[in-house]
């Protein structure tokens, strides 16, 4: 990225917001999908024991926040680490896009 050009500053700024969505996104739709598989296999077996199946599921958020998987509280042990990478990558980022005095410039 060149200095001064501020497209390629904000191109590279989604692209960071973007991966940080698509990781939060991915674990927590991991652990979710994890979530209704059991529950799909307990109405089962509950059917197959002649038991009445309630169908009630958490949401996606009530599962997130209050009853978190294996791969959530992953992230959640490495979250400090990962929001101190993606700062500074978008320091070094915005640090690029800012001019340099004439005397540092390169070429």
């Amino acid at each position: 990225m060149s200095h001064y050009d501020r497209k390629s500053y904000l191109d590279s700024k989604k692209n960071t917001e973007r991966l940080l969505l698509t990781i939060t996104t991915s674990v927590a739709a991991l652990d979710y999908s994890a979530y209704l598989a059991q529950m799909a296999l307990e109405d089962d077996n509950a059917r197959a024991d002649g038991r009445e199946v309630s169908g009630e599921r958490m949401s996606l958020e009530e599962h997130t926040q209050n009853h978190p998987g294996p791969n959530l509280r992953a992230l959640r042990a490495v979250a400090q680490e990962l929001l101190e990478m993606l700062l500074s990558r978008f320091v070094d980022d915005f640090q690029t896009y800012l001019p340099r005095p004439d005397n540092q410039r390169g070429n």
